[in-house]
């Protein structure tokens, strides 16, 4: 399951129950009002693979200490190398966090 229509919308919260889609693979909130996400959901949605939260107040530190964190990462990372292995090419931007910094 992919998310990613949620960009532009003044979002300011996202509702504990997100961390119950455990197939979602993507998540894109960029440009919001999002200050933090539900805390389990980097724990909970064991899929997640990508999550962009460009122009919004939550801080790279905030996202990095949340519990599940380095799975995430894990998970991330297997994937862009999983591209990478098979010829495929990834941005300019390298491995983007999707948090500003």
């Amino acid at each position: 399951m992919i998310l990613d229509c949620f960009s532009d919308n003044s979002i300011e919260d996202l509702p504990e129950s997100v961390c119950n889609l455990v197939h979602l693979k993507a998540l894109c909130l960029d440009n919001n009002n999002v200050k933090q996400i539900p805390t389990n959901l980097l724990k909970d949605c064991k899929a997640l693979q990508n999550i962009s939260l460009h122009g919004n107040p939550i801080s790279m530190d905030q996202f990095q200490q949340m519990e599940g964190f380095q799975e995430f990462e894990a998970r991330r990372k297997k994937k862009f190398d999983k591209q990478i292995d098979s010829n495929v090419m990834i941005s300019s931007k390298g491995l983007d966090e999707g948090v500003d910094h």
